[in-house]
């Protein structure tokens, strides 16, 4: 008896996604949402305390200054009442600003739907 060839169903994404990223000085790591829910303040600071966590001693120090401005940058957002992507569009910024991809940064990038509520 012959296998029946069923189509793959297609991912269901996720409304609200994005990521923080520490990149630079040979280093990739990251810290991903994808959820039905937007993203709240408290689950930012924590992604990127996580992506923080994920560097060795070296790494998080050359990027100290990184992480405080992106956490005082989320809470600005927050304040703000939060970022929608599908009404303020894509966001991607690197903190420090205009770093080439060999300099050490941390990165935030909201793809779609609303973060830091």
């Amino acid at each position: 008896m012959a296998k029946k060839k069923g189509k793959k169903s297609a991912p269901i994404l996720q409304p609200h996604r994005g990521v923080f990223q520490a990149q630079g000085n040979r280093l990739q790591e990251s810290e991903n949402w994808a959820q039905s829910t937007a993203l709240t303040i408290i689950e930012g600071r924590s992604l990127l305390d996580n992506l923080r966590n994920k560097l060795k001693p070296a790494q998080r120090i050359e990027r100290l200054i990184y992480f405080q401005k992106w956490r005082r940058k989320i809470d600005k957002l927050h304040t703000d009442g939060g970022f929608d992507a599908d009404k303020g569009g894509h966001y991607i910024k690197s903190e420090p600003p205009g770093a080439s991809p060999e300099d050490p940064r941390v990165d935030l990038e909201i793809r779609k739907g609303i973060a830091f509520i």
